[in-house]
Formats: C-alpha cells, structure tokens, sequence
C-alpha cells in the first residue's frame, strides 16, 4: 500500500477508534475511582512508577501511539472528566505549550531528559555502584559527567536546531509534515561518541544533503533555531532520546572502568544496561518534576469524582 495522506489519517483514525473503544469497555462503575491514563506511546514505565505512589494499582493504562492521537482522545472524552479520573501526559518536543491543566506535559523536551538530572546520576552510583555522594569518587565522575554532556550537548545542538527549525516551518506554513522520521540516535557518521574523545563530525550542509526528502530549511533559519536552543538548559530541552543515548553511553563507560583501569569505579560492578527497555529498568532513579506530582495529586483531592 502506498504510503498518502490519506491512508495516514485513516491509520490515525483507527488507532484512536481502537483507544476509544477500549476506554469505553472499561468506563464502568466498578472503575470510577481508578485513574485512567493516557500516554503517547512507552511512556508507561515511567509515569506508572509514580502513579503508584498515589494511586497504588488502581490506574488503567491506555497507548495512544502518539502526541496528536493522546490530544484528539482527549477531545473525544473529555466530558467524561467529571465521571471517571481522566489523564493525559504528553512531551513538550519543540512545540508550543499546550496550556491545558487537563493535560500534563513534560517542562523538557520528553520524559527521556528527566534520565540526566545530577539527581538520576546520584542514586544510581549509590544503588548500583555503591558511592554515596559526598565519596570523592562520586564527585569525580559528577564533575565528568557535566563536562562530558556539556560537550555532547554542544556536539547535538546544530542536528537537533535543525529539526526545531523544521518544526517552526511547518507550523508557520501549516504544512502537514516535516517529511522527516528521526531515529533515536544521530547518525553514525555525525559524530564521535566515546567518552572522553566525544568528536563533532558533520555541518549544516551535512544534515540537508543526508535529508534531501525533509521539508527545505535554509541555513539562516537553522542558525536561528540554534540560537533559541543554546539559551535553554540543553540537556532538558533537546530531544530527550539522543540525551538518553548519552547517559547509556557514560554508564557504559562506568560499568568498563570498573572492570578495567577502575580510574572512576574502584571495584567490579556486575550492573548492566539494557537499551531496549532503560527507561523502565532505572524508572526508580529518574527525576519527578514538582509539576508532575502535583497534577497526580489533584486527581486524589477531587472532589467532582464520586
């Protein structure tokens, strides 16, 4: 099947008819005081953590596959908040917010950049290293840490401008695509991501030759969204899975020291990483916005759900 706008909306469609109809089987009685969430796509792992300090087991997860079908189930059943606890999280991206108290999003790009708080970092060297914090090893690799995201941070923002200045586009023109898909991580070629010899490897031109099918973008306009993203704390608001990639990558480089040259990690550690399923396997470290628990907390006081 050919790939058109409108085979696209009608798989949207679908999806939100098949979202829409499992909230319907479960929008009974005996639910009523559960907490039906809705997500984007595998935010699950990290927002259940949570959920549960509130909520215990009684919440309902529902996969909306994306930001926009989380916001048009939202509209869908949305006169249902008064009947059953109803909530939505999405990531901010480089969207404009949504202003909406029905609906969390995240104060980062995503859920992925709450993985590269100090705090992340600290807890996990207590649980799986064994270093407390005021250890001068700890502060060691704190300080390696900040250096060495710094540097990767400035290594991804021209890639990461680039998509933000295609985003601005296509709300500016209101197209319906930036023509892009990304993956989770910059390409191989682009840059050098070794600990300690991280190495930027492309220019602007770089990324409008690789992406010829993207919606066209001028220099200009790359340099203006690099600008905007240089002024923010990068490593909240630049795309969350190429910081998640970062914070892999340096727990990697822990975990090697401490079964080699141990100039960071002073014994063995047998802790590993799994990519495919990080955000669930160290949910327990990530940092909690403030904001999050206090829209998980309005759900407990509310008074309008019987």
């Amino acid at each position: 099947m050919d790939i058109t706008i409108e085979n696209l909306n009608s798989a949207v469609s679908e999806s939100i008819a098949v979202v829409y109809h499992k909230f319907g089987m479960y929008a009974t009685e005996n639910n009523k005081n559960k907490l039906f969430c809705f997500y984007e796509g595998k935010d699950a792992p990290y927002y259940s953590y949570r959920i549960t300090q509130f909520f215990n087991d009684d919440y309902l997860n529902f996969c909306c596959k994306n930001k926009n079908n989380v916001l048009k189930i939202y509209d869908k059943i949305k006169n249902n908040k008064n009947h059953f606890k109803l909530a939505f999280f999405v990531d901010q991206d480089f969207d404009d917010k949504i202003e909406n108290i029905d609906i969390y999003e995240t104060p980062t790009y995503s859920i992925e950049n709450f993985y590269a708080y100090e705090c992340f970092l600290s807890k996990v060297l207590k649980n799986e290293f064994y270093l407390n914090e005021e250890d001068s090893e700890a502060k060691r690799i704190h300080e390696l840490f900040n250096e060495e995201l710094d540097k990767y941070c400035d290594i991804i923002t021209t890639y990461n401008a680039w998509y933000h200045s295609l985003k601005c586009k296509k709300k500016r023109e209101s197209l319906d695509s930036t023509n892009v898909s990304l993956d989770d991580k910059l390409p191989n070629a682009f840059l050098v991501l070794e600990i300690l010899s991280l190495e930027k490897k492309y220019t602007i031109e770089d990324i409008l030759s690789k992406y010829q099918s993207a919606i066209l973008v001028t220099k200009e306009e790359v340099l203006i969204s690099e600008g905007i993203l240089r002024n923010e704390i990068r490593y909240k608001k630049l795309r969350g899975k190429y910081i998640l990639t970062f914070v892999i990558k340096f727990l990697d480089f822990l975990i090697l020291d401490s079964k080699s040259s141990k100039s960071y990690i002073p014994t063995t550690i047998n802790f590993h990483t799994d990519k495919t399923i990080i955000i669930s396997q160290l949910t327990q470290y990530a940092h909690t916005p403030e904001c999050l628990s206090k829209y998980l907390e309005h759900f407990k006081s509310d008074l309008s759900v019987a």
